[in-house]
């Protein structure tokens, strides 16, 4: 896949873009906390104890982790290899199968500047959610709750005050998925340089990526530099410079599994 075709997509991670487009491979998003990247299976999952995740390579590295921490404006192109031509190139590391990355370079002859910019929005719809008692119902639930107790089984320890009276209560009315959830969004600037001289070339891609989730006080920033240098001596010999910096900071709650941040806020009285 060229990454040119998918350049469009205003989206933060490499395996949000490449969703779909390759047959055989599966994306699946096991997660909606922002900045994580979707769980990639070339031969499915083949280890119930060992990972699943496949090798990945950037220009004929192997990458520890995932892919998180690359920014997409800095691919050029992505290839996925699998079955005996994975394993004869990588070994026992190539299992899951291999995805290999190339990063760009300067184009012979060539000096351009670009400057990429995305803002998005997203929220979570009212359909969908549980509708959640107001304080008043809540009050008459709990109060027929314990009347029901009295009634049926046995119980003395009577009606707590705080229930007795829902109708007079003047107290707070909080739907906490209101005070939960928020209008998320995301921001993505890219910058990239690139230069082809006579024997120098340099490619330099300079990115930022914001992202705030849904849920309030989470979110993930992304800071990417990369910059891919060559120089020909001589038709012989060729050495190059290639730096990857990146800062990332990552600010999620708990969303996901059981007794998680929303799960509570159903179990909250309002």
């Amino acid at each position: 896949i060229n990454a040119e075709t998918l350049k469009d997509m205003p989206v933060g991670q490499i395996s949000q873009k490449l969703q779909g487009k390759i047959a055989g491979v599966q994306f699946n998003q096991i997660t909606g906390s922002p900045g994580n990247e979707l769980a990639i299976r070339i031969r499915s999952a083949v280890s119930i104890n060992a990972g699943n995740n496949p090798l990945y390579v950037v220009d004929g590295f192997p990458l520890v982790g995932g892919l998180s921490g690359i920014n997409p404006d800095e691919i050029e192109n992505i290839s996925v290899l699998k079955g005996a031509s994975a394993t004869s190139l990588y070994g026992s590391r190539a299992a899951n199968g291999v995805v290999l990355i190339t990063t760009k370079k300067a184009k012979e002859g060539v000096s351009e500047i670009q400057f990429r910019a995305s803002y998005g929005i997203s929220n979570v719809p009212q359909r969908g959610r549980p509708q959640m008692m107001n304080a008043r119902e809540f009050l008459e639930d709990r109060k027929a709750l314990y009347e029901d107790k009295i009634r049926y089984q046995g119980y003395t320890g009577g009606i707590p005050e705080i229930y007795q009276n829902p109708e007079a209560w003047t107290g707070p009315d909080t739907d906490w998925y209101d005070v939960l959830l928020q209008t998320g969004r995301q921001s993505n600037y890219n910058l990239s340089l690139s230069s082809s001289k006579g024997k120098f070339s340099s490619a330099t891609v300079i990115g930022y990526y914001d992202e705030k989730g849904v849920m309030i006080n989470s979110g993930y920033k992304r800071f990417s530099l990369r910059s891919n240098n060559d120089y020909e001596i001589t038709n012989f010999i060729k050495v190059g410079f290639n730096i990857a910096p990146a800062y990332t900071k990552s600010n999620n709650v708990s969303t996901d599994g059981f007794y998680n941040t929303l799960e509570s806020a159903i179990m909250t009285p309002p």
